[in-house]
């Protein structure tokens, strides 16, 4: 008699331990999926700025358990559809997850970062490299992403000022560079009693994702006795690129000395500049600016020709590369910037070169000077300084440079006394 009453209390102390079990777990395998990442890597083209970031310039981490040390402090953050936080951590963490993590099904954005909050709106050489995604999770299935490629999260920007420029201080002078409130970054140029002092440093700037975002540029101070005050605005800055503002002297419409402010493009995503390393759109350029390229050449002055890629010889062969530069205005500027599609050769560069995969042969660095000492034979200072001819003799580069197979582009760029310029590229490939 007593059995229907224990069936029943049976029956309902199993439905509540159902109910329980529903509500820890409210949702069922078949209602997750999974996400996979095979690796990160970082893409830039100055070392300036990746070692700002704490990552070398093409370094990876192609899976999971092979991130770089400098990877391993990037911050991952995904958010549901919501914009609410399902998963945060740095890579190292999500390394040892084997680059997976099982999730809802649902749809999802993606934020990978060098640094760890949110993106500064102005910051003075502190890049941040990372990518935003987006992706959507199916039950039961893999949502494989692949490696993702972090790249410059921010609008680059720095300020330069023509020889003729500085030759007019008489006093002390600043640019003031704003993109939003808040983000005003100050250049300050010193007069120094006519030796002026310029503030080379980078500018990063947060900036809209659909390119609507606007920089004011004011420059103030001491311009040829005159107190003087000029603003102007540019339109249309995107991420991944790098805005090179520039003042330049010229005559204005009533023949009294003036000042106008350019600003080049170079574009600093390898992606955009498909084969072009260096790609300079003026947007202002100055009306007095010398035309054509002054009769600047690089001429082979061995069995080599400069107009196709070289082969390096193996070591056992020998390798004679000699070749000479022609300006017959006089060098004034004379750098050398380094591109290559092997990332470690790079990276020894840059490791030399104080962070930077350009080499000044005018006014050389001393981690250049030592790129020229230990890799890259290239003449510097006095021996290119005011030259209308420069020998080089690179053949010694044979021995460092067979370590880094990959195709090596150097691009010379030569800018004489009135002006001219010229952008000459030499490959070396290393089969």
């Amino acid at each position: 008699m007593k059995h229907p009453n224990i069936i029943s209390l049976l029956v309902l102390v199993l439905a509540l331990l159902c109910s329980c079990n529903e509500k820890q777990q409210p949702y069922s395998n078949a209602q997750r999926g999974e996400l996979v990442i095979s690796g990160i890597s970082v893409d830039v083209q100055t070392k300036a700025s990746a070692e700002a970031s704490g990552a070398a310039a093409g370094s990876s981490a192609e899976a999971p358990g092979a991130a770089s040390a400098a990877l391993d402090a990037y911050t991952i953050t995904i958010k549901d559809r919501d914009e609410a936080v399902v998963y945060s951590s740095d890579w190292a963490s999500f390394v040892k997850l084997g680059g997976r993590l099982t999730l809802l099904a649902g749809n999802y954005s993606l934020l990978i970062s060098s640094v760890d909050g949110e993106l500064p709106l102005s910051a003075r050489n502190a890049p941040v490299y990372g990518i935003y995604d987006s992706f959507t999770i199916a039950a039961n299935q893999q949502t494989e992403l692949g490696e993702l490629v972090c790249r410059l999260l921010q609008c680059k920007v720095t300020v330069e000022y023509s020889d003729d420029f500085l030759s007019a201080l008489t006093g002390d002078c600043k640019t003031v560079l704003t993109v939003a409130a808040g983000s005003a970054l100050d250049f300050p140029l010193a007069y120094n009693g006519g030796n002026p002092i310029c503030d080379n440093s980078e500018g990063y700037f947060a900036v809209n994702e659909d390119g609507s975002s606007t920089m004011e540029v004011v420059f103030s101070g001491l311009v040829n006795g005159k107190k003087v005050k000029m603003t102007k605005m540019y339109t249309g800055l995107r991420a991944t690129t790098w805005r090179h503002v520039k003042f330049v002297n010229k005559i204005n419409d009533e023949g009294n000395a003036d000042f106008i402010i350019s600003i080049d493009d170079f574009v600093e995503d390898k992606e955009l500049l498909s084969d072009v390393l260096l790609q300079e759109s003026i947007l202002a350029p100055d009306p007095e600016a010398p035309k054509g390229d002054g009769g600047i050449q690089l001429l082979s002055t061995c069995e080599y020709s400069l107009d196709t890629p070289i082969v390096v010889p193996a070591a056992v062969n020998p390798f004679h590369l000699t070749m000479k530069a022609l300006v017959p205005g006089k060098v004034s500027k004379f750098s050398v910037m380094i591109d290559s599609t092997n990332p470690n050769f790079v990276s020894s560069v840059e490791m030399i070169n104080d962070g930077s995969t350009v080499l000044d042969l005018v006014n050389p660095s001393a981690g250049a000077i030592s790129v020229f000492t230990d890799i890259l034979p290239f003449p510097y200072g006095d021996a290119v300084r005011d030259k209308e001819e420069i020998e080089f003799d690179l053949s010694d580069a044979q021995t460092p440079i067979l370590a880094f197979p990959g195709n090596h582009t150097f691009v010379m760029q030569v800018m004489d006394k009135q002006g001219c310029r010229k952008d000459i590229n030499v490959v070396l490939v290393v089969e």
